[in-house]
């Protein structure tokens, strides 16, 4: 690693931002219509700089070098400060909220996620493991039920804990932790990101700049990444206590004309305890204003089921999750996007632990290998970028993301539940599951249009109706 010098930090008081709590997750919805309203996305690039960060970075009292700061605690963020530190990197992570554990981080993982993790099946860090995954109608009754002999294993994170496991293996490492620390924007010189501006007028300063701070990343934004076809999947989720007679093995996923275009999700973490959700994507202003509000549905679901009509809500939490696949780029001269930011999520389930998981721990592998060269030029960082690109998992990505942008013009002009309704009365549970993980082949792809040309047929012709009025 090279040699740097190291500067005092005169005393810095950090400024209280709002965090998120029950009240603020409504906001979402409104945020949703606003965004339908307006398609422009932010454009620009920073440009390629020949200089090492060296020759960029000036001595300045006010401020600390870092080999690389971190915006967000996600389990991007959070999987990428455990690694970096883990390496031997001088590392900073800001998080606007006020701990590690405020933030609302995916739940339903499979055994790569831990492996990923480094914790085992019976450890305190899995709240809950399922034989059975079942998907059903809240309209009509008709379902899919998928075992582990597809899935493999299945668990339930205990979120809270995973999260400060990172976050005390980071600090072991050196890692420093700020809190209230609201990122505003990157901070630029000779074309080249040095660092982010945060609260008022703080700065933290490195040779890598990571935004792993969720899908409106300021991040990527003020360094002038491009989103051009971003869809965004707002959720809220219920954790309840008091339930009665829950079964505990199986995990369930519902559609519905309350849901919308999207999916309610029930992950059991006892037979009393459950966490209940709803994901929805706003396929059109007009069709979202239409139906309930999120919060509304959950609590339809809890007074029409006994399980849960007599539940507590013991806390709410909610999040927005990226469902369009990788974006066009996501790394530059002094800068990479991480998880969310970089729309590293599985798109047709907005499944992020694993991906994000695995995004973290790719990105600062690379990172060492630009501290030690001292080499954060556009072509150093970008060898992230191209080896994220050629594995598995992206691949999977980005094919879910064209899934996910053909049921979104679908529902455009058509009815996405009709479809759901087909598909769980007619599909197995074998190709549903290749469909969803984007695995699918080419023998899928035959059996489908073969013994299921009626389905095919009613969806596909749905979809081109849809082309043909909006385009591609």
């Amino acid at each position: 690693m090279h040699c740097r010098l190291r500067f005092s930090i005169s005393s810095m008081t950090h400024t209280n931002e709002e965090t998120t709590s029950s009240s603020g997750v409504g906001t979402f919805e409104s945020i949703a219509i606003n965004l339908l309203d307006s398609r422009n996305r932010y454009r620009g690039t920073i440009g390629k700089s020949q200089h090492t960060h060296s020759d960029i970075m000036e001595a300045n009292p006010m401020t600390r070098e870092f080999d690389t700061v971190i915006a967000g605690t996600g389990p991007a963020g959070l999987m990428t400060a455990e690694q970096c530190a883990g390496r031997g990197l001088d590392t900073l992570i800001l998080e606007k909220r006020k701990d590690v554990t405020s933030s609302l981080m995916g739940e339903l993982v499979t055994d790569k996620a831990l492996r990923l993790l480094r914790v085992k099946p019976n450890s305190e860090y899995i709240g809950n493991k399922f034989t059975q995954i079942v998907g059903e109608s809240l309209d009509t009754g008709a379902n899919i039920v998928v075992d582990r002999t597809l899935l493999g294993n299945s668990y339930l994170l205990d979120e809270d804990r995973c999260q400060e496991l990172m976050r005390d293996r980071a600090l072991a490492h050196g890692a420093e932790f700020r809190y209230n620390a609201r990122v505003k924007s990157v901070v630029q010189k000779d074309n080249q990101v040095i660092g982010v501006k945060y609260n008022h007028d703080e700065e933290a300063r490195a040779g890598l700049t990571v935004g792993a701070d969720g899908s409106f990343s300021r991040v990527s934004k003020t360094a002038g990444f491009t989103h051009p076809k971003w869809l965004l999947s707002y959720g809220y989720r219920f954790k309840l206590e008091n339930c009665k007679n829950v079964d505990p093995d199986v995990a369930y996923f519902y559609v519905g004309e309350d849901v919308g275009l999207g999916y309610l999700w029930l992950y059991p973490r006892s037979e009393t305890e459950v966490n209940l959700g709803i994901g929805r994507v706003p396929s059109s202003k007009d069709k979202w204003e239409e139906l309930k509000p999120m919060r509304d549905v959950l609590k339809k679901y809890m007074k029409t089921h006994p399980e849960t009509k007599n539940a507590k809500i013991a806390s709410v939490n909610g999040g927005v999750v990226p469902c369009a696949g990788l974006i066009p780029r996501f790394t530059d001269a002094g800068v990479s996007l991480c998880g969310n930011a970089a729309g590293q999520v599985s798109s047709i389930v907005g499944g992020g632990v694993t991906t994000c998981f695995h995004a973290g721990i790719l990105l600062a592998k690379h990172a060492k290998r630009m501290a030690e060269h001292d080499d954060y030029s556009e072509k150093s960082v970008r060898k992230y970028e191209k080896e994220y690109r050629g594995t598995k998992l992206a691949n999977n990505i980005v094919n879910t993301g064209k899934g996910m942008w053909a049921v979104s013009k679908f529902s455009m002009h058509n009815d996405p539940i009709s479809a759901a309704e087909i598909v769980l009365d007619e599909l197995d549970a074998r190709t549903l599951n290749e469909l969803i993980q984007g695995t699918a082949g080419i023998n899928t792809y035959l059996t489908l249009v073969s013994e299921f040309l009626p389905m095919v047929m009613n969806i596909g012709l749905g979809y081109l109706r849809a082309i043909a009025i909006s385009g591609l």
